[in-house]
């Protein structure tokens, strides 16, 4: 639920940015920047991990960007940030939160990073601007299966919230905005299960250039095994994986088989 209210100060670790905190949900009435980035833990280790790997020389690429967080959280910690965001109400969002703050470093694009340049549907789980949205619904067989994890709603509840959206490639859109792999300090990616889609045309790229990788898995939203084929496409690319220790600050080396079994999400690939 959006309300119309004055801009306000958010402060996290020794960052401070303006945003219009009228995203409030059951679970945050006070505004989700102020309930679930200043005060509370929401996602405690991505902002972590942006601080590990700040580089005021570097790019930062946000595939998934929503409202903000992370992208007003890193703007002053790199050179540019890329972000993607093809939800047309979080896009909104975004680019007045942006604008509150007079970022210049920030390029927005409102499309979805996929498999090829075009269209796709998308949405799927819930009202637009929820952060659920999901490329996934452009298979039409996860729409119709209610049973399948993480669905929100009956199927004629889900189809209500399906829209067509812009898709681009990773690399036709960095060409666009004149990035090259070797300078990105940070790609993350968390978009909601469509990582199906994105991962594997990006792997020849990632492994080239070892591109430092935050991903977050979506096991509530994929099949099992697609869940399996992507950690072994990710331990392909990389040599290293790491998961965030929150307890003493430090990333921790992790093997394949650890990752599976105890199902880790939130995953550092260096």
């Amino acid at each position: 639920m959006r309300m119309k209210m004055q801009p306000i100060t958010i402060n996290k670790h020794a960052t401070s940015f303006k945003v219009f905190d009228d995203y409030r949900i059951p679970w945050c009435p006070n505004g989700f920047f102020t309930d679930k980035v200043q005060n509370g833990n929401w996602e405690r280790e991505t902002f972590e991990i942006l601080d590990l790997f700040s580089n005021n020389d570097g790019v930062y690429i946000d595939i998934g960007a929503w409202i903000g967080p992370t992208v007003l959280y890193a703007a002053d910690k790199y050179k540019r940030i890329v972000c993607f965001e093809p939800d047309p109400v979080a896009v909104e969002s975004l680019r007045r939160n942006i604008n509150l703050n007079d970022f210049h470093n920030i390029e927005v694009i409102e499309k979805a990073v996929a498999e090829k340049i075009g269209c796709s549907k998308f949405g799927g789980n819930g009202v637009l601007g929820n952060s659920e949205s999901t490329l996934l619904v452009s298979d039409d067989n996860y729409v119709k299966q209610s049973e399948l994890p993480g669905q929100r709603g009956s199927v004629a509840s889900r189809n209500q919230h399906i829209i067509n959206v812009r898709t681009i490639t990773l690399d036709q859109a960095l060409q666009s905005c004149n990035v090259k792999y070797e300078d990105i300090s940070l790609l993350k990616i968390d978009i909601e299960g469509g990582e199906w889609f994105v991962l594997p045309t990006v792997a020849n790229v990632l492994s080239e250039f070892q591109v430092p990788l935050y991903i977050s898995l979506h096991p509530m939203f994929l099949m099992p095994e697609q869940t399996n084929t992507l950690i072994d496409l990710l331990f392909d690319i990389y040599s290293q994986c790491h998961v965030y220790d929150s307890k003493i600050n430090r990333l921790n080396p992790c093997t394949k088989q650890e990752v599976m079994e105890e199902g880790f999400t939130s995953l550092a690939f260096l």
